[in-house]
């Protein structure tokens, strides 16, 4: 297995997540999950609360497929 390989089998798995946006746009509070695809690469999505200065408060998701 190389470096990266290794890397990402250690991303492995859900974690909690607290992002600050741009101090004029707001955060983000969740969880990242890394799920392993068939093909050595990693499913990561992102699921949790996205807050805006403005008050508006609502869901937010993010996907990505990481890869060696």
């Amino acid at each position: 297995m190389t470096a990266p390989q290794s890397t990402l089998a250690a991303l492995a798995g859900t974690w909690a997540l607290t992002r600050e946006l741009d101090p004029a746009i707001g955060s983000f509070t969740g969880f990242a999950r890394f799920a392993p695809v068939e093909d050595g690469s990693l499913d990561y999505r992102e699921d949790g609360e996205l807050l805006l200065t403005s008050g508006w408060t609502g869901p937010a998701t993010r996907r990505q497929r990481w890869s060696a």
